[in-house]
């Protein structure tokens, strides 16, 4: 666990109470005594960072270590060979200082702890700035004291340019971590401390004349202000817990922004060419233009320009770099755009772009739309990750199927679409004769049989054969069928995904969305006709199709105007034709006009998903109405659309409470299918039924016997009564009509040995109901006893029959 304290302010705090010191001292020597006591403060305070902190890369504050050591010997050990006649002179102690600044600038140099391949991110910035400051810093302080003779020994004016980079390499630090970093930022105050130290001792005015006179030096004091604060954050930036932060190497755009946006870069930039003229024309004018003249400020502007042109290169290389990058991005996005991730087929927009000029070129084809078949259920039972090696599977299938012959897409889900260039159904358009002779359902039979009798090759060998007589859109759709009923390996499981088609002539007249549309038209067709077939495009599905869209406008329409009524028929108990309940069924009554047939309707309301609003309303009236009536059931149809609410439960029983019917006397009605399937939506279902049981409610299989019957479900599911379909009414005495009694009196014997009711259902003639009577069915309904009828009527007939 690392130490969390803040050893840096108590760093800083320390300095700041040794900075009042030094400024109240007026003793010179005092002063440089305590400066020096200071200065031994910082070794431990870098190593105690260290090993505090732990960073990442140690190495670069290890050499900073170094150089500290290296600049506190050198402070001690010159007054004490001075003290001991070893050395006269403080210069020749001051060359033992210079170590002091390689070891400094390796330290910051390698601090960053760089990967291999960017440890020179920002060096040529740095040697711009420094260059630029150096022209400034000769032209504006060195020449002047230069000609003026008040310039002490010559080592002492190096010490200011040494600063100089050493503050380049401080800011270059900065740079590369765009000055988040307080420690980097307290190097960066440190360097700058020393710089303004080391300046203020060149243009000192009594140095000259002090060292000649004493052979001592006194350092004033902004210069002893400056080092002790030069001391002071170097210490601080070791102990600051951002030191240990690793550097996260910048992109050579990031750091180009960083710099390119940085006013010292700038101004280093343009003020160093300019200040150069200005300086030579100066000398020039003044007659003062010596050798040094020329050379500091030629050659300092000369290596600015030369590093300049340096970065231009680099930025150069990189924008080259980047463009090759922009467009690689350029590229895999447009692949994006235009492909499925998943398959890797090309996708809509690919398909409407290739429509679109096959359009505009008047050229023939063909366009095909297919859906896979109840790959829903595949989703449910096995998982997504299941449905989606599916569609990969399926598409590579279609892709060698066709490969060549035709453009295969993914248009989004389980669906597909085929562009058939080249081919027509002029074939199917030319007259019903055609259509009759060679249709495109009795390819897909003739194809059926042959994959009975021949392997899967020949299979597909013999429906084209079977197709040729065909147009060649529909052979290349019969292949398709042929192709899709084989089994597909998807994670070890062998799985069936046929396909319906709908197809569609490309004609030149039509929009590219129209075709489409057209396309899509005749998939749905080719699904309501029982799926796994083709079905072509004709104008009579245009038209159904637009019946069935304003069929379901003033469906929706007649929910909000009131224009559905609830009918109810009765039910009646056979040991003594009794009413005890009623089913309701729902009516659609538009003002003015017949009364609307619920086949017509409710089917649409199914794929609408209108189904939804409606079955409740149905619910909740049928609820409050028979509420009212004394010891009556009511029986209400559920939509298996309804039941994948996942509030479907609560809002039955919030429809019992709302209307005070006790749950006892509802019974919902649903079909086989809903609890046979497999799946969420199945096991949904259940849930929803199982817990509406627990509180009352009955549940009742409606047309019994016409679906997915079996006797596992009659055991295991949520299930009350039976209602026998009207189908399996016998109407005479005829043999299939006696087989028929035969199957009810088996239903009969098998609901009562389940413990469950029964209810026959389109109950017409007296000898029903004595049949039904002698086999011990419980109850009935049907045109024998009542029609459905209005809320009144049917009230009616239940008080007349509790009077009896």
């Amino acid at each position: 666990m690392r130490d969390t304290r803040p050893w840096w302010l108590w760093q800083l705090a320390v300095g700041g109470l040794s900075l009042l010191v030094v400024l109240l001292t007026p003793s010179g020597a005092v002063r440089s005594t305590f400066q020096l006591l200071i200065s031994l403060t910082v070794i431990p305070a870098v190593i105690t960072g260290i090993r505090v902190h732990r960073p990442a890369h140690r190495f670069g504050w290890r050499a900073l270590a170094l150089a500290v050591t290296i600049a506190v010997v050198s402070n001690v050990a010159w007054p004490v060979l001075q003290a001991t006649h070893v050395l006269a002179f403080s210069g020749a102690a001051d060359l033992l200082y210079y170590l002091t600044f390689p070891a400094l600038a390796f330290a910051l140099a390698t601090l960053p702890g760089l990967p291999r391949g960017t440890r020179s991110a920002g060096f040529t910035e740095a040697g711009i700035i420094t260059s630029g400051a150096a022209v400034v810093w000769w032209t504006l302080l060195v020449d002047p004291l230069v000609h003026g003779g008040a310039v002490g020994p010559a080592h002492i004016v190096v010490f200011p340019l040494l600063d100089m980079a050493l503050l380049a390499l401080a800011f270059r630090l900065l740079l590369l971590t765009d000055a988040g970093s307080v420690s980097y930022l307290l190097l960066t105050v440190s360097c700058a401390s020393l710089l303004t130290a080391d300046t203020a001792m060149f243009l000192d005015v009594g140095v000259v004349s002090f060292v000649s006179a004493t052979n001592t030096m006194s350092p004033p004091l902004l210069s002893q202000v400056c080092w002790l604060i030069t001391n002071v954050t170097m210490g601080a930036a070791a102990l600051h817990p951002s030191m240990a932060r690793p550097v996260e190497p910048p992109s050579d755009t990031a750091l180009a922004d960083r710099i390119g946006a940085s006013r010292i870069y700038v101004a280093t930039v343009v003020a160093t060419p300019i200040l150069s003229g200005v300086f030579l024309l100066n000398e020039i004018a003044s007659g003062d233009l010596s050798d040094a003249d020329v050379v500091v400020p030629v050659g300092a502007t000369a290596v600015t320009a030369a590093l300049v042109v340096t970065r231009m290169r680099q930025l150069n290389v990189l924008v080259r770099q980047r463009a090759g990058a922009l467009e690689q991005l350029q590229r895999e996005l447009l692949h994006r755009a235009q492909n499925d991730d998943m398959t890797g087929l090309p996708n809509r927009t690919v398909l409407h772009d290739r429509l679109t000029s096959m359009l505009r070129h008047q050229s023939p084809g063909s366009l095909m739309v297919l859906d896979l078949d109840e790959f829903k259920e595949v989703n449910d039972r096995f998982g997504y990750a299941m449905g989606d090696d599916l569609l990969v599977a399926v598409a590579e299938r279609l892709r060698r199927l066709l490969d060549g012959r035709a453009l295969v897409v993914r248009l989004g889900s389980d669906e597909f679409g085929v562009l058939l260039p080249g081919s027509s159904t002029d074939a199917v358009a030319a007259g019903a004769g055609v259509l009759q002779s060679c249709s495109s359902v009795e390819a897909v039979a003739a194809g059926a049989g042959v994959l009975q009798s021949c392997s899967s090759a020949e299979a597909v060998a013999g429906a084209a054969g079977v197709l040729q007589s065909c147009s060649s859109a529909e052979a290349v759709a019969g292949e398709i069928l042929v192709a899709m009923r084989r089994p597909v390996n998807a994670q070890g499981h062998e799985l069936f995904a046929t396909a319906s088609v709908g197809l569609r002539t490309v004609d030149p007249d039509l929009l590219t969305g129209d075709v489409l549309r057209d396309a899509y038209l005749a998939l749905h067709a080719a699904k309501a006709a029982g799926r796994d077939q083709v079905k072509v495009f004709d104008r009579r599905m245009r038209e159904q199709r637009l019946a069935v869209a304003e069929t379901v406008e003033r469906l929706r329409g007649a929910i909000v105007r009131d224009e559905l009524v609830v009918y109810y028929q009765p039910l009646i108990r056979l040991a003594d034709e009794r009413m005890v309940g009623v089913e309701a069924l729902l009516r659609w009554k538009p003002p003015g006009d017949r009364m609307v047939p619920p086949d017509e309707f409710i089917p649409l309301a199914e794929d609408s998903g209108l189904i939804v609003p409606i079955g409740e309303w149905v619910l909740r009236e049928a609820c409050r109405v028979v509420a009212s009536w004394t010891d009556a059931v009511v029986s209400v149809n559920v939509s298996p659309r309804q039941l994948r609410e996942h509030d479907f439960g609560a809002k039955v029983l919030d429809a019992l409470r709302s209307s005070g019917l006790p749950p006892s006397a509802l019974i919902l009605e649903i079909t086989e299918g809903v609890l046979v399937a497999s799946g969420q939506v199945t096991e949904q279902a259940i849930g929803h039924l199982s817990m509406l049981r627990s509180r009352g409610v009955r549940v009742a299989i409606d047309d019994f016997g016409t679906g997915y019957s079996s006797l596992a479900y009659l055991r295991d599911l949520p299930i009350d009564h039976i209602k026998i379909d009207r189908s399996f009414m016998p109407a005479s005495s005829e043999p299939a009509d006696l087989a028929a009694g035969t199957l009810v009196k088996a239903i009969i014997d098998l609901a009562g040995g389940l413990g469950l009711g029964t209810i026959a259902e389109g109950v017409e003639t007296a000898e029903q109901v004595e049949l039904l009577r002698s086999l011990g069915c419980e109850r009935a309904q049907g045109f024998y006893f009542a029609r459905p009828v209005p809320e009144s009527e049917a009230a009616a007939m239940l008080a007349a029959t509790a009077s009896r």
